[in-house]
């Protein structure tokens, strides 16, 4: 995991701070969404709150 989030601050994409668990549900889909070219802050926003749901 700690690859992971250093490849992401290299390319200046700090998905720590905002999903506690990078390799998480909600991490995985933010970085699924990343690769996909759907990087925007509102899209971000609802990966993250989407997943928050279904795991709630």
């Amino acid at each position: 995991m700690n690859r992971v989030q250093k490849v992401l601050e290299a390319a200046n994409i700090k998905l720590a701070s905002v999903a506690s668990d990078v390799m998480g549900v909600s991490g995985r889909a933010m970085l699924a969404a990343i690769v996909e070219g759907n990087s925007t802050p509102e899209l971000m926003a609802d990966e993250r709150e989407g997943n928050n749901a279904k795991e709630a």
